[in-house]
């Protein structure tokens, strides 16, 4: 831990670009940036404040006071990297920092963390821009050096400027650029969203295939139509006559009783009582349906038990009934 001595003013500098840029904000603003060392001014003076948590400070500005120090921005928590100068709060982690010396070197190069993002994101600029920002590795840019106002002495040589007037020209080596952080942010962002459209797309597809499913099952239903329940545009239904086309004999043991029949005792008999089939005796119940009734297509009526002739009017195997002189209507 290096030495930290409250009461000084300080320049901060890297070994990116030495004492040719210096860490400031702009004085209307709260972005930190690098402005070149030739105009130092309270926009570039920093002073430290110790913070309840040991070995951590924060960092101030001159121009703004002790009333904003320097902060993460969250934007993807503990991996964010942007920085700004908020306002000072006791329970930003992000506004606590740490100076630790450079164990691979000892040449009195700085590492600065905080205490929201961890140890392993490091106080860094970017070589192409010069934005000040968090970075992991090892480069010229998290070398950090706290210089006492008293004894910094800016570059006597002019700045080298990039086309946007921002930064370097050529990004020095053994550093990273603003242009490679952002592709990595830009796909990280871009996951969730290929993984959402998959998403979207097999509920789609798992829909369609319910609609078409329900679709088949109504057309089996309506092609087919009920069991037991004529046609009722005249076509040939579960009788085996149409609808309107006269009588027709009633099927041997089917139940069903044709307009112009009759049961008597549980046997189906024609109009002049002729037995047609004999049904046994012992037959409990009937089903019947008249089709030239009005409710013809609803549901199979289950008719009352059919009473059962008494054994003195039966004879076997020949004999008739004889309630057949008096049907039962």
């Amino acid at each position: 831990m290096s030495r930290i001595d409250t009461s000084r003013n300080y320049i901060l500098t890297n070994d990116l670009t030495n004492n040719d840029y210096v860490l400031g904000v702009r004085s209307n603003g709260t972005a930190p940036i690098m402005q070149p060392s030739s105009d130092i001014g309270d926009t570039h003076r920093w002073f430290l404040t110790a913070t309840k948590l040991v070995p951590y400070y924060r960092l101030h500005i001159v121009s703004k006071g002790r009333g904003f120090s320097l902060d993460v921005i969250n934007s993807t928590g503990v991996k964010s990297t942007e920085l700004h100068l908020g306002e000072t709060n006791d329970i930003y982690p992000g506004q606590f920092w740490r100076f630790d010396e450079w164990e691979t070197k000892g040449d009195g190069g700085l590492r600065v963390s905080n205490n929201f993002t961890g140890h392993d994101l490091l106080l860094d600029v970017s070589s192409d821009k010069l934005l000040p920002m968090l970075g992991t590795g090892d480069f010229d840019s998290q070398r950090w050096r706290l210089n006492d106002v008293a004894d910094f002495s800016p570059s006597s040589r002019p700045p080298p400027t990039a086309p946007d007037g921002t930064g370097t020209s050529q990004p020095p080596t053994g550093s990273h650029t603003v242009a490679a952080e952002e592709a990595g942010r830009e796909n990280a962002q871009e996951m969730p969203g290929a993984q959402i459209a998959g998403i979207v797309i097999g509920a789609l597809a798992v829909l369609a295939m319910f609609i078409v499913g329900i679709g088949l099952v109504l057309r089996y239903r309506t092609k087919t139509g009920r069991p037991g329940v004529a046609e009722p545009d005249g076509k040939a239904g579960h009788l085996g006559r149409a609808v309107g086309s006269g009588p027709a004999s009633a099927p041997a043991g089917s139940g069903v009783v044709s307009p112009g029949w009759t049961v008597t005792s549980g046997t189906p008999v024609s109009a002049n009582h002729e037995h047609v089939s004999p049904v046994s005796p012992l037959s409990s119940q009937v089903t019947h349906r008249r089709l030239d009734t009005p409710d013809h297509a609803g549901p199979v009526k289950q008719a009352m038990p059919a009473e059962l002739p008494s054994p003195e009017a039966v004879e076997y195997p020949h004999r008739r009934y004889s309630a057949l002189e008096s049907p039962i209507l």
